[in-house]
């Protein structure tokens, strides 16, 4: 981890390996407060004095689990379907005996990627004896600026081979059960989760999606002006214009196609991903009998703010994806 000035020049930081979410520096530059975490390891605010090198905790580090027993983070690298190279971090299945179920981790977004920090869902599934790929797809950022707009007007597109791959990359680790992959995610996520059950029903054999995106062009009418803008930069234009566009992007289009148990979580008061497509989806699952389970937070909105519900979402989405994909 290092510290960068505006000449250039890199500083290597006192911090244990990870990311630094935020950071405040005081008036004489002298000392800094920071947010610090890895997948490994909560988030901790630490203080830094600059001159003497020294980083103190000022919340606490004693925790009920030995930090000792949780998965380590791996770097990799795997080829995509057009030779494109995805970055992902690698979480190894704690407490199981081969072979173990493994769930592929799309990142919300989709201009976002997933960072070695502290992530309950990724810690809670590897503990629970699931190995987790969570690979940063085309359109993430941290990869330069032309990797990250090669997902505008392909939505679920190349960027859902992107997540196929990875699933492949998954099947051929050892230990794996490759019958057993499911996938798993949240805002952009949860679209892609369903894209990938839809469009790409063969290939995992469960998903949790949670806030997810089902239909791009009620979304967008349902949205206020400033995320209407967000989703005109990523199709490229409103759906009157770009109307095949948002129809080929949409789970809701591909429905039909679903195979596998898939969970569906969301807030009732979510802005950003609207309850009323969420709804429209899940009755399309009864109508076909595809088996299923919606959850939904009747005071929660995009990304649940209070600690509990949080806590009631991992241990909902953990226990689905066991009942499925557990060993007998």
């Amino acid at each position: 981890m290092y510290g960068h000035s505006f000449d250039g020049e890199k500083t290597a930081l006192p911090f244990l390996t990870g990311t630094i979410t935020r950071c405040k520096l005081d008036e004489d530059g002298k000392k800094t407060v920071a947010l610090h975490s890895s997948m490994s390891t909560p988030h901790c605010i630490y203080l830094h004095e600059i001159d003497s090198g020294t980083v103190t905790p000022l919340t606490s580090r004693v925790y009920e689990t030995s930090l000792s027993d949780l998965a380590k983070p791996q770097s990799v690298w795997y080829k995509s379907f057009d030779g494109l190279k995805i970055h992902a971090w690698y979480l190894e299945a704690r407490s199981a005996s081969a072979p173990y179920p493994a769930v592929v981790w799309p990142h919300g977004g989709p201009w976002w990627q997933t960072y070695d920090s502290w992530s309950p869902f990724l810690q809670s599934l590897s503990q629970s004896g699931f190995a987790i790929l969570a690979p940063n797809i085309r359109g993430s950022t941290g990869y330069g600026a032309a990797f990250r707009n090669m997902d505008i007007s392909d939505l679920g597109g190349a960027d859902l081979e992107d997540v196929v791959a990875g699933a492949k990359w998954l099947a051929n680790q050892p230990g794996v059960d490759s019958s057993k992959i499911a996938i798993m995610g949240g805002s952009y996520g949860g679209f892609m989760t369903l894209m990938a059950l839809t469009k790409k029903p063969d290939v995992f054999s469960a998903g949790v999606a949670l806030v997810p995106v089902t239909d791009w062009s009620e979304m967008y009418e349902l949205s206020d002006a400033a995320f209407r803008g967000f989703i005109e930069e990523m199709f490229d234009g409103p759906p009157s214009k770009r109307e095949q566009f948002y129809r080929k992007s949409s789970p809701i289009t591909y429905v039909s196609q679903i195979k596998v148990p898939v969970l569906i979580s969301c807030g009732r008061q979510d802005s950003r991903c609207p309850f009323q497509p969420i709804e429209k989806f899940v009755k399309k699952l009864e109508e076909m009998s595809n088996p299923h389970e919606f959850v939904i937070e009747e005071k929660e909105g995009h990304g649940f703010a209070r600690v509990d519900t949080e806590i009631r979402e991992v241990i909902t989405a953990v226990e689905y994806l066991k009942r499925f994909l557990g060993k007998a």
